[in-house]
């Protein structure tokens, strides 16, 4: 039966996590498991990096216009459409996404308010390029006011 002994982990190599070994029953690394090992937790690593980002960028380029609302257990936002009706929007993962980058909750509570603003600029380079980029602003509303357009 394999294992790994993550308090001798955490004892001797606390500085640098990138070392991980494996040992059998009697406490002797497997040489030859221990670099799969390796490179099965670096890939895992790599992809955790390398797929999720690029997913929440889309998801965060789809959204346009102002949002308003609160934390709560899920992220709920009240906005106007360009005919006046209000509709709800309720997005998790892009607003930790953008709370990540954009630190907006510092030693604050659950359920303060706040405003996120998307907007779409298109920039010509060149003639016959273009790049589309999303920007983000991040504003804090006073307890008792109310957004104004």
């Amino acid at each position: 039966m394999m294992y790994i002994n993550f308090d001798y982990l955490r004892s001797k190599f606390k500085p640098n996590w990138g070392y991980l070994s494996i040992y059998s029953k009697n406490k002797t690394p497997c040489k030859s498991q221990k670099m799969t090992t390796r490179i099965k937790l670096l890939l895992i690593l790599l992809n955790s990096f390398f797929i999720s980002p690029s997913q929440e960028i889309n998801q965060i380029r789809q959204l346009e216009g102002i949002y308003q609302g609160q934390v709560e257990d899920g992220y709920s936002f009240c906005y106007k459409t360009a005919s006046g009706f209000e509709k709800t929007l309720v997005i998790n993962e892009i607003l930790s996404v953008i709370l990540e980058k954009y630190p907006l909750h510092i030693n604050t509570y659950v359920g303060e308010n706040f405003i996120i603003s998307f907007t779409k600029d298109t920039i010509i380079e060149e003639k016959r390029s273009r790049e589309i980029s999303t920007i983000l602003r991040l504003q804090k509303l006073v307890p008792r006011r109310h957004f104004q357009e």
